[in-house]
């Protein structure tokens, strides 16, 4: 599958680090999205969040999403913790799952039946729910942390082109009390 994947994102207002961090990784035929939002703000955030980046970085192809998770939720073990969800493309199939409060919205394309598990990685880790996706068309979604208001205009802003829908996102739809990531995702079946 072709996956154009374009991360935005600040620091919390007057921080100098943020706690989220967007990731894509391209392993053989399999992309990962990965978003995640270290609790809180600040450097233990960030250092949360960076310990999910460099687990992530050790992914292969053969991974699960369900084992990828137990990753996760083991390299952040004694940090702060944090929320993540995670999406893996391959040829015609996504796989999404997550834990914690990091949001995924269609903004076309096939149904994406996600619901996160409540929980934090690092701690004890929930039972996931896995949606699988057979993806016969071209799609677009977003996910966001909670630094992004929720009832942002999506529908409105996903008309613009990429770059100003970020943009609009940070200026106008973000908390300034809070650091504030979003990743936008073109997919499409080889």
């Amino acid at each position: 599958m072709h996956v154009d994947a374009r991360v935005f994102g600040r620091p919390r207002i007057g921080e100098e680090q943020s706690g989220d961090a967007g990731v894509v990784r391209e392993v053989d035929a399999v992309t990962w999205v990965l978003l995640i939002d270290g609790l809180g703000h600040g450097p233990k955030a960030a250092a949360a969040a960076q310990l999910a980046v460099d687990e992530l970085g050790q992914f292969d192809a053969a991974l699960d999403i369900e084992a990828a998770f137990i990753r996760l939720n083991d390299a952040l073990k004694g940090s702060r913790g944090a929320a993540a969800t995670l999406v893996r493309f391959e040829e015609r199939r996504l796989t999404i799952a997550g834990v914690g409060n990091v949001e995924l919205r269609r903004l076309s394309g096939p149904q994406l039946p996600f619901m996160a598990s409540n929980g934090v990685l690092g701690r004890r880790l929930p039972r996931l729910r896995v949606a699988e996706v057979e993806v016969d068309e071209p799609g677009r979604m977003l996910l966001f942390t909670d630094g992004i208001d929720r009832r942002a205009p999506l529908r409105e802003l996903s008309r613009l082109d990429v770059d100003a829908m970020g943009r609009l996102l940070l200026a106008q739809h973000s908390h300034d009390n809070d650091d504030a990531t979003a990743i936008h995702v073109d997919y499409r079946p080889s």
